[in-house]
């Protein structure tokens, strides 16, 4: 998931976000990087009922808390990701999009 990256934003932690090629290299996916490993954070949401697909990680603060752009059934929204109580943004754990709404087009 190295190649063909960009990093939008980094936290005052040290946790950066942004979007890379997944490993087919047939779709680009929200990233967040933590402690050297880079996950995508497609693989984070758990059950996703709203099959949303993180497409770019923009930014980050200081709480851990994700902004970015997705899709929800092919819909563009924006999402916030929230870290989960158990698993903390710096393991590079996050729930599913807390908030979201339409994408301007």
């Amino acid at each position: 998931m190295r190649r063909n990256s960009r990093a939008w934003d980094i936290n005052d932690s040290g946790i950066i976000v942004g979007e890379s090629w997944t490993a087919k290299r047939n779709a680009v996916h929200a990233v967040v990087w933590s402690g050297g490993a880079a996950l995508d954070m497609n693989d984070l949401l758990g059950d996703n009922p709203g099959k949303w697909t993180l497409l770019v990680a923009r930014t980050v603060n200081s709480s851990g808390q994700i902004a970015g752009l997705g899709t929800v059934n092919k819909e563009p929204h924006y999402f916030l990701a929230v870290p989960t109580g158990a698993r903390t943004a710096t393991s590079g754990a996050t729930s599913g999009p807390a908030a979201s709404g339409p994408a301007p087009r």
